[in-house]
């Protein structure tokens, strides 16, 4: 299997999971059926966390922003509702990720790489 990236960049520190002049998501990814997982967080999350985060993978965009609803997460985890907002959790204090509320809406999960996690 070829690997291609069609022009992205890998994960920088500002605020992005892709820099800004990425135009494009690899290949494998724009096809709706795959998210892009950031490697350095693969060997640090295991089980539920792993799985919520992948899930949050799959709908982020190229800033590594998405919304999806706790329903649509816990169906796509293939885990119950209460289980996802552990992980979600456990998430934030691993700094994977920053959640941000809305009222009356869905919350918005932004995906950190591990230096902006840890700064």
């Amino acid at each position: 299997m070829k690997n291609t990236t069609d022009g992205a960049e890998s994960p920088t520190t500002s605020g992005a999971l892709l820099s800004s002049k990425a135009s494009k998501r690899p290949a494998h990814c724009r096809n709706g059926r795959f998210g892009c997982v950031p490697l350095e967080w693969v060997p640090h999350l295991r089980g539920p966390r792993l799985a919520v985060f992948v899930v949050l993978c799959a709908y982020a965009d190229l800033q590594g922003k998405c919304h999806p609803s706790i329903p649509t997460i816990a169906l796509k985890a293939k885990m119950d509702r209460r289980d996802v907002q552990k992980a979600l959790r456990a998430l934030e204090d691993a700094q994977a990720i920053r959640t941000t509320e809305r009222n009356d809406q869905t919350s918005v999960y932004q995906l950190l790489t591990r230096k902006e996690g840890a700064g």
